[in-house]
């Protein structure tokens, strides 16, 4: 995605048919899955470097096969998972030395690491230095582990030498964020090849964004810098120096801003239901990548209490995607 949220009209209308399959698609390869017949809550989806879709849930981490349309496996504790409500999942190769790594976030039962596909998992907890055992979500820079909980920021940092993840970092108001319950979570790299990456973090009083990688955190987003509302419930943030572009977005409870991820932190106009939005209490925010030059349109799926919106450029492209 880039900063660019005004495109070119004929990209919008080359892509239409792209957008409208993609969910025909979506629709069918949950049916396929047979996951819509399973009672359970979903707590975030997310897609893995191994291109397996990691559905985090109230009983257990689903792994999926997109190509196929196929259950792979279904995690829990029975596999050692500290807790079977997962609240959230990441699936990444190592930047270091290639290693996969999964992760699974739980409710109350800590961090769960693995690198050998989930066969085995090693446990993170408030007994080997965890900020709290209630996560809200995970995300990574391709080396460490981001962690967002109730009471703040873990950063599990990956040890090379050993592959493994020995060290934890935490992050609280102390260091500058604006709350310690964290929402959401967002990493990113600024266009400048500089190798510290951003993160971002969202909570009811406010957006809180560390240049240093959690180091502090020193820039915030609220509505006195164009939020419609502080009460931030998403984040997603894209930057990256080889296609010298970024993107930043924040769902609250009040409309949603799309914006540019430079500092301090710039908002455009919110959107809302003036702009065709289902509902102003947007959930959760999430754009679909497209490799080059499809990057270059801003497409934002937007998760409202009445039912899915899809942003696109500069309007609510579509809506009313809901059972």
């Amino acid at each position: 995605m880039t900063s660019i949220f005004r495109t070119g009209s004929y990209l919008i209308k080359a892509n239409t048919f792209i957008f409208k399959l993609l969910f025909v698609v979506f629709a069918s390869f949950y049916t396929i899955a047979g996951m819509a017949a399973n009672q359970f809550g979903v707590s975030a989806v997310d897609v893995g470097y191994d291109t397996n879709i990691y559905v985090s849930a109230s009983d257990g981490l689903y792994i999926l096969d997109p190509l196929k349309g196929q259950l792979l496996s279904k995690l829990t504790k029975q596999n050692g998972l500290p807790d079977d409500f997962i609240t959230s999942a990441i699936q990444f190769s190592n930047f270091d030395d290639g290693t996969p790594v999964l992760v699974a976030g739980t409710k109350n039962g800590g961090v769960a690491i693995s690198i050998d596909a989930g066969k085995t998992f090693v446990i993170k907890t408030v007994g080997n230095g965890l900020i709290s055992n209630y996560v809200t979500k995970i995300k990574t820079d391709s080396r460490n582990i981001i962690v967002g909980t109730d009471k703040g920021i873990s950063i599990i940092q990956y040890n090379p030498s050993s592959k493994t993840f020995d060290k934890i970092i935490n992050k609280t108001t102390a260091n500058g964020l604006l709350n310690n319950f964290v929402n959401d979570l967002a990493i990113a790299y600024p266009v400048d090849s500089n190798p510290v990456c951003i993160i971002v973090a969202a909570s009811v009083v406010g957006v809180s964004a560390s240049q240093d990688c959690g180091a502090t955190f020193t820039q915030y987003g609220t509505k006195q810098n164009g939020l419609p509302s502080n009460n931030a419930t998403g984040l997603w943030a894209y930057g990256t120096p080889a296609f010298r572009t970024n993107a930043f977005a924040t769902s609250t409870d009040s409309g949603f801003s799309p914006g540019k991820l430079t500092f301090p932190l710039k908002y455009f106009k919110p959107i809302t239901t003036a702009n065709g939005l289902l509902s102003n209490y947007v959930t959760a925010v999430g754009p679909k990548n497209f490799s080059y030059p499809l990057h270059l349109l801003s497409i934002y799926f937007l998760g409202t209490t009445e039912g899915l919106s899809i942003f696109l450029g500069d309007k609510v492209f579509q809506n009313n995607y809901y059972r």
